[in-house]
């Protein structure tokens, strides 16, 4: 699908305005989109995504987006992100040799 202008602008308005992470389904719902199957997540996350291609300094979690407003956000988020590389490689490893194990 692709990304209507408009709802980068909602998007980038609520976050914006908001002090709290916003989840895709509350921009969903906001953008008119929202899917009971989900459907309307990937668009939203798409929406984000491009946003921050023209250089909107988002951040999310398991609680929803927003923009990072300060140097401490930025850095915090960028740890959160650190970890969860390290998080990944690790189970990169365990997995490779489970699977070598395994046969």
């Amino acid at each position: 699908m692709a990304i209507n202008e408009m709802h980068s602008i909602k998007v980038l308005e609520m976050m914006k305005a908001s002090n709290a992470p916003i989840t895709t389904k509350v921009f969903a719902v906001a953008l008119n989109v929202f899917s009971v199957s989900d459907t309307s997540q990937p668009y939203v996350r798409s929406i984000i995504k491009d946003l921050i291609k023209k250089g909107y300094p988002i951040a999310s979690d398991g609680t929803g987006y927003w923009i990072i407003k300060n140097e401490e956000q930025l850095h915090d988020y960028v740890n959160s992100l650190e970890k969860r590389i390290k998080g990944i490689k690790k189970r990169i490893v365990w997995v490779k040799k489970a699977f070598n194990n395994y046969q």
